[in-house]
């Protein structure tokens, strides 16, 4: 299940995914136990992007990352919150 919030609140763009995933650890495990040694850009490139942003404007971008327990559905999760400055 993949959960995607966007409001906007005091003069910032906030979008929250969530989803009931297997999490970051279990992740990081089985692709440490593969053959594939890929490396992710997503991350990269997104703060690349927020740095950019807040070059701009200090401190008007962010992201957060939380690893979450979600009981409802008996596994793990993880929680990425991104807020961007509004321009108005």
């Amino acid at each position: 299940i993949i959960k995607i919030v966007v409001k906007i609140q005091d003069e910032k763009l906030i979008c929250t995914i969530e989803d009931n995933g297997i999490g970051r650890k279990a992740s990081a495990a089985i692709k440490a136990r593969s053959n594939r040694h890929r490396k992710s850009m997503g991350m990269s490139i997104t703060r690349s992007r927020l740095d950019i942003i807040n070059h701009e404007v200090e401190g008007a971008a962010s992201i957060h990352i939380e690893d979450l327990a979600v009981e409802e559905y008996g596994t793990s999760g993880t929680r990425v919150q991104i807020n961007l400055p509004v321009n108005s």
